[in-house]
């Protein structure tokens, strides 16, 4: 039996070589006539970043300049990815079409990725992936490295250009 392909969940972080991504998300959606959802990580504030805030700012006020900010943060990805998806398909009937729902959820960027496409019912996750050195891949692991190895659904790894 073929696989079918009906939900794509293409995971970007809005960079400089987005589009060569999701290009591949786009070819695969009119192929299979399967629709597209954009999805954002956002990824928490760290240790650093808290206890540098806690510092300059009243614990009672942090929460709320928190809340404040996120909702800035959020709203303004959310119009970079609608310009993003405008951009890249031209037309309103292609984007109706092919971008079914775009999602901006907070949390490390591998966990979002997996539960976004189990909660939407996706066929396929479509992300870029960076080289890294070998260091890097023993001590950090890459977002991408994590997806492909934590998922039940398959994974399309696009290498992004110039970076091999």
């Amino acid at each position: 039996m073929l696989a079918l392909i009906q939900k794509i969940l293409y995971a970007t972080d809005l960079g400089a070589n987005a589009p060569t991504v999701f290009n591949y998300a786009v070819s695969l959606a009119r192929s299979f006539q399967a629709e597209i959802h954009l999805l954002h990580a956002i990824e928490p504030l760290g240790a650093t970043g808290r206890t540098l805030m806690r510092s300059a700012v009243p614990e009672k006020q942090l929460d709320e300049l928190e809340r404040q900010g996120l909702a800035k943060v959020r709203k303004e990805i959310h119009r970079r990815l609608t310009e993003f998806a405008k951009r890249e398909l031209g037309t309103a009937d292609e984007r109706a079409t092919l971008v079914s729902k775009i999602v901006i959820a907070e949390g490390q960027a591998d966990t979002v990725i997996i539960e976004q496409a189990k909660q939407i019912g996706a066929d396929l996750i479509v992300m870029g992936t960076h080289s890294q050195s070998p260091l890097d891949r023993v001590l950090l692991g890459s977002v991408a490295r994590k997806v492909t190895h934590l998922s039940p659904i398959p994974v399309l790894l696009v290498p992004i250009p110039g970076e091999r």
